[in-house]
């Protein structure tokens, strides 16, 4: 697409939806304040995508830059990675279905 690429209307006030997000106001919260404050009609939702699209990707995972050693652990694990035991029922399970064919 040829062109500049598309710019918020919420862009000139990053700085305040910054300080905004710092003091953990919600985006409702904010979008009214802007309201307010600068006369713009914005919604929550509008606040929210703005900030997800600028805030910086969190890792999920991130692996110690050591191995990590085992922790000894004073109590027995013995029995806890084993599979619990199995107790026969004399249930008799039923089809779900009564599908048979017909003649």
């Amino acid at each position: 697409m040829p062109g500049r690429p598309f710019q918020s209307k919420l862009e000139p006030h990053l700085e305040f939806i910054r300080e905004c997000r710092r003091k953990r106001w919600s985006y409702g919260r904010i979008a009214g304040a802007i309201h307010d404050q600068f006369g713009m009609k914005v919604s929550s939702n509008a606040v929210f995508s703005f900030v997800k699209v600028r805030s910086k990707p969190l890792r999920m995972y991130e692996l110690p830059s050591t191995p990590m050693q085992p922790i000894e652990s004073k109590q027995s694990t013995s029995g806890f990675f084993e599979p619990a035991p199995t107790q026969k029922t004399n249930e008799i399970r039923k089809p779900k279905w009564n599908i048979s064919p017909s003649d």
